[in-house]
């Protein structure tokens, strides 16, 4: 280095991120805004003042949604480009979006949960490579599978942000994915998301089939961004993703008598275990005589089952509108609903369960509730996707962390409430009527 030059020094987020055109886009929002607490407030308001109050509550809701979504992937792309980012690195962008957003303090802790999460699987990867410089070592670990020398010598290895990343022939990936553990997708496809359990800690793999570079490259260049989304769904799926819980009037009826007693004072609350309510709900079913009771009890059993699958379906149509940003589009229809694929068709063993073919109670539920709803529901979520995405001009990214930790059936509402604030905030910029604004979308 000449005298004359300056010492390099290590870039941190203070560096390049500037909350700015963050603030010149979305409107911020003075103090704090805990929508839960808020919407308490407006059913005491008197009916005079209501109006203007819930168009303010609705403002704040949908600036802080489009907030919270910018803040995501703003670490999101940190950890991407610079996974040794420190923590406090970090959270200066959290902080940021913080102040100007009012995040409440549940949702600023789960934020820095994702951090610790994200930070938490990069760190084992980067401890698992420095024990094992040696591909073929290393490979063995996190695949399970002993390759020869000339396979491994045919292998690429790389650590991503929070998985090691492993590209070879289409014949090999095929050798580890019949040793993975619950991999995402069929083997059939481009490459695959898997865990694999070192000294009892998940760490995850992804596996890339190389076969596909010369004869469908957009393809095979979107496989790595589609697996590393199923990856980060499932890393931070417990700090983020809502869940569904059984309905109250089926919890009353699950805990009551003595085999309710048992389920809930002993098992749970003495025990802490941790109870599985659609198979409870599945056995009621199985043992109740009267008709009602029978299909109150399987209703809530396939209900939950739908719910389970909704958020399997989500995980993989996120994953594949990530695909957009490397220039492949496949997200164009229903892909998960009866006789379309197999892999995707996630209530085929709960419709066809064995002994329910000519149960016509069973068969009737299955059809209203695990088909024509459950398909009514991803089509209204996949619609909406891209009404948010090209009506408010987001970024794919962008549009994923705003809608992916609502559930499925909530997309639609979340989607209109966003884009009527959009256009509330593009008619004041352009002095437009409101009304004109809304009309068009």
């Amino acid at each position: 280095m000449s005298p004359e030059s300056p010492p390099t020094e290590e870039k941190t987020p203070q560096d390049f991120f500037d909350i700015n055109p963050v603030l010149e886009r979305i409107p911020p929002i003075e103090g704090i805004f805990d929508a839960n607490k808020e919407v308490g407030g407006l059913l005491v308001l008197p009916k005079a003042e209501r109006g203007g109050a819930v168009a303010e509550f609705k403002s704040k809701l949908a600036r802080q949604r489009e907030a919270w979504a910018v803040c995501r992937t703003s670490i999101e792309d940190q950890i991407e480009f610079y996974p040794e980012t420190p923590k406090e690195g970090l959270m200066v962008i959290l902080e940021e979006f913080g102040a100007n957003y009012g995040f409440p303090e549940p949702q600023q802790k789960v934020a820095e949960s994702c951090i610790d999460r994200y930070m938490e699987m990069h760190e084992r990867v980067t401890r698992l490579r420095e024990r094992y410089p040696d591909n073929a070592e290393l490979i063995k670990v996190i695949t399970g599978v002993k390759f020869n020398q000339s396979d491994t010598e045919d292998m690429e290895v790389e650590l991503g942000p929070m998985s090691v990343e492993i590209v070879c022939p289409g014949f090999n990936a095929g050798r580890i994915y019949e040793r993975s553990k619950d991999p995402i997708v069929g083997f059939r496809f481009g490459g695959f998301a898997s865990v694999r359990y070192i000294n009892n800690e998940p760490t995850y793999l992804l596996v890339v089939n190389r076969d596909y570079e010369e004869s469908n490259p957009p393809y095979h260049t979107s496989t790595t961004p589609h697996e590393r989304e199923h990856t980060k769904n499932r890393v931070i799926s417990q700090a983020v993703y809502g869940t569904e819980t059984v309905h109250g009037d089926v919890l009353k009826e699950l805990n009551s008598g003595i085999r309710g007693f048992f389920r809930h004072r002993i098992s749970e609350d003495l025990l802490g275990f941790e109870r599985t309510f659609a198979w409870e709900a599945f056995k009621e079913y199985e043992r109740a005589k009267d008709p009602e009771r029978k299909q109150f009890f399987l209703n809530e059993y396939m209900r939950l089952m739908r719910e389970h699958a909704l958020n399997r379906a989500k995980d993989e149509l996120i994953a594949m509108e990530k695909e957009r940003e490397a220039g492949f589009e496949r997200m164009t229809y229903n892909i998960f609903v009866p006789s379309v694929d197999d892999a995707y068709d996630y209530l085929k063993k709960v419709r066809e369960r064995g002994g329910k073919q000519n149960d016509s109670v069973w068969q009737e539920t299955a059809q209203r509730l695990l088909v024509d709803e459950y398909k009514e529901i991803i089509d209204q979520a996949i619609s909406s996707f891209d009404r948010l995405m090209y009506g408010g001009r987001y970024s794919v990214a962008e549009t994923i962390a705003t809608l992916s930790d609502r559930r499925l059936a909530d997309w639609p509402r979340t989607v209109r409430r966003m884009l009527e604030e959009r256009a509330l905030r593009d008619a004041t910029k352009t002095e437009e009527p409101a009304e004109a604004v809304s009309a068009i979308i």
